[in-house]
């Protein structure tokens, strides 16, 4: 994941998947974030890049990323 607001992004949604559910793998997930978030991918498309969501400082990185 990459950026501040994409790891909120995310945490928000496995927390409304939670309550709204109750499943028992986004409480798992929740619990022991920190090793969890290593293994979520952020896919942007090319042309989104540079966009403040993908959280791209420069076009170098984002298309080496």
């Amino acid at each position: 994941m990459r950026g501040d607001a994409a790891e909120a992004q995310l945490k928000g949604l496995i927390e409304a998947h939670h309550a709204a559910t109750g499943s028992p793998k986004a409480a798992q997930i929740l619990a022991d974030w920190s090793n969890y978030l290593p293994k979520f991918w952020q896919l942007v498309p090319p042309s989104e890049a540079e966009s403040a969501e993908a959280g791209a400082t420069s076009k170098a990185e984002a298309v080496l990323a």
